[in-house]
């Protein structure tokens, strides 16, 4: 189990966007809200191209899957502010091998861009990528990355992603993949 304390700013993000309630220990185990429950195991793909990523979550799902057991699949976040570089330079994220079960959920711009989003009012402002850590630390001044999971537990909750994700159908899709959220 990984430590709170050692998780990159971007894992505990997405365990506050995965997760309504608080976890002890770190982002994996077993989340119950709203007659559901939800398995996490939420690891750091090392960072690198969105390409790379994609490759670590097939790697480590071919891996792992008979300790996964059966699931509806896999969520994979990814900033879309390296995308088109990566499309350019033929590091195209979507044309990994053995991704058929992942679901690439696509950050715009980046983890920054979806916390300023999660602020109540802010839901359609979609800043350029350049901006949004700026912008972020103007409305909540004791961002710094990387941000504890805590932290991000105690600012934001179910309710400001589900109104996020009505701007946001990759949020969308990634909170429906969950259960929380009806599929489109």
């Amino acid at each position: 189990m990984v430590a709170r304390s050692s998780l990159s700013w971007t894992t505990a993000a997405y365990c506050l966007a995965l997760v309504s309630v608080p976890l002890h220990g770190g982002c994996k185990g077993y989340v119950t809200d709203r007659a559901f429950i939800i398995h996490l195991d939420v690891v750091v793909a090392g960072g690198g191209d969105t390409r790379s990523v994609v490759e670590f979550a097939v790697d480590r799902r071919r891996r792992h899957a008979d300790s996964m057991g059966r699931d509806k699949g896999a969520l994979v976040f990814l900033d879309t502010d390296r995308l088109a570089h990566d499309r350019a330079t033929g590091r195209d994220p979507e044309r990994v091998v053995g991704r058929e079960r992942l679901q690439l959920t696509f950050l715009n711009p980046n983890l920054e861009g979806l916390l300023v989003r999660l602020h109540s009012g802010r839901e359609t402002q979609f800043a350029a990528a350049d901006d949004a850590e700026r912008l972020l630390q103007r409305l909540w001044p004791e961002y710094r990355k990387p941000m504890a999971a805590r932290a991000l537990e105690q600012r934001f909750n179910l309710v400001d992603l589900e109104r996020a994700a009505v701007y946001d159908t990759h949020l969308r899709d990634a909170l429906a993949l969950l259960g929380l959220l009806p599929r489109a």
